[in-house]
């Protein structure tokens, strides 16, 4: 390297981090050649760099900190996914399908604000579960959060009556297997038989 840089950038040892190293002096060594060495900005550790070295320390710390950038641009994609699919979930949740049953005005016989209430806690319950578990949630733990929610489901629908028909047994079933695929289940199977009683 004909000219020495007035700065690099390296990883600092006393700092723990990379930071700027700002050129200081250069030292002649008998037999090895001309030593570059350059100062912490931060803390004022010094780094020796063989001038012969200079460049292939300058290229290989950028090549590292370009995949560095793109590792670091990666975990922010992934982020985003996740917080879009957190969101999802959020959206479900306020979509739930008891808000239907009530606009389309059901048969207030079988839908009482005490029975409405008590499946929305269930459902808010389920897909708080669902968040709570992450981007990363296996299908056993995704499976556990659905057998809970069909087992509270059972035990409503006995506690009311068996007020859970065709149309809301398919509307639950929809809310819940949607939920799951959001969390990231991959399944075609009807994931409520193996415990539903409604």
């Amino acid at each position: 390297m004909k000219k020495i840089p007035t700065s690099i950038r390296n990883y600092c040892v006393r700092c723990s981090e990379i930071t700027d190293f700002i050129f200081l002096k250069t030292e002649r060594i008998k037999g090895l050649g001309e030593l570059v060495i350059f100062e912490c900005n931060k803390c004022g550790e010094p780094q020796n760099i063989f001038r012969n070295d200079l460049k292939d320390v300058i290229n290989n710390f950028s090549e590292w900190e370009k995949g560095k950038k793109l590792e670091i641009a990666e975990d922010e994609k992934i982020e985003q996914l996740v917080r879009k699919d957190i969101m999802n979930l959020d959206e479900l949740k306020k979509n739930k399908p008891t808000n239907q049953w009530v606009e389309n005005g059901e048969d207030d016989e079988f839908f009482t604000k005490k029975n409405i209430n008590e499946i929305n806690e269930v459902l808010n319950a389920y897909i708080d579960n669902l968040v709570k578990l992450g981007a990363n949630s296996s299908e056993e733990e995704i499976m556990k959060a659905v057998k809970e929610v069909v087992i509270r489901i059972n035990d409503l629908n006995e506690k009311y009556d068996y007020f859970i028909e065709t149309m809301e047994r398919e509307d639950l079933y929809q809310f819940i297997d949607t939920a799951a695929k959001i969390a990231g289940l991959e399944s075609e199977d009807d994931i409520t038989e193996e415990w539903r009683e409604w």
